[in-house]
């Protein structure tokens, strides 16, 4: 009777201390169950490789956790390792590199270094807390809080890039063929691929509209990391955001259409339709192929490209011999494409096809073939360059009311490129080439920069405390606004305000 009690007792302490594990294992039995290829081997691998970087984190964390004790600071310590490993192992030829000063270094000896410098942070946790006495979560909250900063400062809240292939080759493994890691976490973004034609296609349902730019820039992500670790340029095409099946096609057509543009904006990248088409829906969808090369060639190509276009049109209706109604149908098929394109770009349509314009033309209003031609090829020439007169004017403007919204919100710490293209609807990627494109200097530098002239004048005009000139350029830490300010002017706040006044 006492063995069938402590065997209950023991069956009912490994449910519960194992009950996880077993939930867990229960769930592979039944997707292997309903999932043909779970089993393979393929499947399994792909599922060690996602696994093994967490596992390795988990463990380091957990085992604070399994001893009962409190460790705050651990994730931060995880990102500044990997921030420090990344500016050791940029390629010496790269031209932003962290670090110039750097040797060379094999991959192993960087990592090495890295466990080292953040064992000191470990022991200093340890010291504080078995001398001083310290309750572990004030020491490692304090300890998380440094680490945050100390990452800020190496850094400079810049993004790094521009890693050795050897570094890479280590977070993918060596053996066997190299898998492809893409991990689409995109909060509150549901997502369904399926084939279209000779093109893959994404369709995403977003919980809110502002999503779009948190999934553009996973997408930018994604295509970094085809290039990097696979040596595949991936061009993305993104439609508008429709609000119903309904509106799919347009969407789909708007994709198609924001492909073309990568001759214009090259490839490797996401190309948003917005961006590229701003004010408009998304571009027209067209079922043919000549009306779609004719609308590449207006909106992307010369102005030589956009009228021989045209032009190769009215050869091809020539050397046809249809009748005359058919050409009048086929010449409202190149009229209705170039008036969509005209309003697509958010042109008024008499200023492409002139006054009184209603929109029917027929072929037996021009005296030949070639008069037609001409007709058409003088429409396309004027809607090329009002196309990119207009895209260069909107870009223009585009970064004018980024200057603006910086101007009102630089005293703000919070101000990033995310929350400014929130403000304006723009991705950020597109946004900071864009602005770099136009101002000669990126986001960061531009605010920097602003900051450091109101900086200067109150240095120069008040005899405000440097703590609370800092808070009024968006700077909550004293020390970091002096680290920034030396760098900008070569001198401290102190002795910058002293020689002002010498």
């Amino acid at each position: 009777m006492e063995n069938k009690k402590l065997n209950a007792k023991a069956v009912k302490n490994f449910l519960s201390n194992n009950a996880i594990i077993i939930l867990i294992f229960i769930l592979a039995l039944f997707v292997g169950f309903v999932a043909d290829n779970f089993w393979k081997p393929a499947n399994f691998k792909n599922l060690v490789v996602n696994v093994s970087p967490r596992f390795i984190i988990a463990c380091g964390v957990s085992g604070c956790l399994i001893t009962k004790g409190t460790d705050l600071s651990a994730g931060r310590q995880v990102g500044l390792s990997a921030c420090l490993a990344a500016m050791m192992l940029q390629s010496v030829d790269y031209a932003a590199r962290a670090l110039p000063w750097m040797p060379d270094l094999p991959w192993f000896v960087a990592l090495l270094l890295v466990i080292l410098i953040m064992a000191v942070f470990g022991a200093i946790n340890g010291c504080v807390i078995a001398f001083l006495k310290v309750p572990p979560f004030i020491a490692t909250l304090g300890m998380q809080t440094i680490v945050y900063g100390l990452c800020s400062v190496v850094t400079g809240n810049d993004p790094l890039g521009g890693f050795k292939s050897s570094y890479s080759q280590v977070a993918l493994g060596s053996l066997g063929p190299i898998p492809y890691l893409a991990i689409f976490a995109l909060a509150g973004c549901a997502a369904r691929v399926v084939l279209y034609g000779d093109m893959a296609a994404l369709l995403v349902h977003l919980d809110r509209k502002e999503r779009l730019y948190p999934l553009l820039e996973e997408l930018e992500r994604l295509s970094r990391l085809s290039q990097s670790y696979l040596g595949l340029r991936l061009t993305t095409g993104v439609g508008l955001v429709c609000q119903g099946p309904e509106e799919l096609n347009r969407s789909a057509a708007g994709a198609r259409s924001a492909l073309d543009y990568r001759v214009l904006v090259g490839g490797g990248r996401v190309i948003y339709i917005g961006d590229q088409e701003p004010q408009s829906a998304a571009a027209p969808s067209f079922e043919e192929e000549d009306q779609r090369a004719l609308s590449a060639a207006v909106k992307l190509g010369t102005r030589e490209q956009a009228e021989s276009a045209v032009r190769e049109l009215m050869e091809r209706l020539r050397q046809a011999g249809l009748s005359l109604s058919k050409c009048d149908l086929f010449l409202l098929e190149v009229v209705t494409c170039l008036v969509r394109l005209t309003r697509s770009g958010g042109l008024p349509v008499e200023e492409v096809f002139g006054e009184g314009f209603t929109g029917t033309v027929s072929v037996s209003g021009f005296s030949s073939l070639e008069e037609l031609g001409d007709w058409l090829a003088e429409r396309c020439g004027r809607l090329h360059d009002l196309l990119g007169r207009r895209r260069s004017d909107s870009a223009w403007q585009m970064v004018e009311r980024a200057k603006d919204y910086i101007a009102g919100h630089y005293t703000d710490e919070q101000l990033s490129v995310e929350t400014l293209c929130a403000h304006i609807h723009l991705s950020p990627t597109y946004f900071s080439t864009l602005f770099k494109r136009e101002v000669g200097m990126s986001f960061t530098a531009y605010v920097t920069q602003v900051r450091m002239e109101e900086a200067a004048r109150l240095l120069r005009e008040t005899d405000e405390k440097t703590y609370r000139i800092a808070e009024a350029t968006g700077y909550s830490d004293p020390n970091y606004f002096s680290y920034v300010f030396k760098r900008h002017f070569g001198l401290s706040p102190s002795k910058f305000r002293t020689g002002q006044k010498s």
